[in-house]
């Protein structure tokens, strides 16, 4: 049974490597551009392999991914809620980044309680 899950952990890596989305700046808002980075880290359109990402990722990471997501949370949500609002790649990574900061926080807050 470990040479399954050892399969499936490197099936995993090889579908999260491929999901990452190659992001332009250009099609950014100017406020938003900081952000880029973990756009195109945590931006994964599919939602098992975003999550699975997260569970596998320290604490410190989920932190700095909430924390900085956070302060920006409602100037993102007047973006992407815009109907006028071109959806590009960059829309829909900013997207699940909002998304994954929300996961992250989730996550954090399951470790605490196991912790306990």
């Amino acid at each position: 049974m470990k040479k399954n899950d050892e399969l499936d952990e490197m099936q995993l890596d090889s579908w999260i490597a491929e999901e990452f989305p190659i992001l332009s700046v250009g099609s950014v808002p100017k406020k938003f551009r900081h952000l880029i980075g973990l756009a195109s880290e945590w931006g994964l359109t599919d939602d098992l392999l975003r999550f699975r990402l997260l569970q596998k990722s320290l604490d410190k990471d989920l932190e700095n991914l909430e924390n900085s997501v956070r302060p920006h949370y409602g100037e993102l949500h007047e973006w992407l809620a815009n109907a006028e609002s071109e959806i590009t790649d960059e829309y829909i990574a900013y997207s699940y980044l909002r998304l994954a900061a929300d996961e992250a926080k989730m996550i954090l807050m399951g470790r605490l309680t196991q912790d306990k």
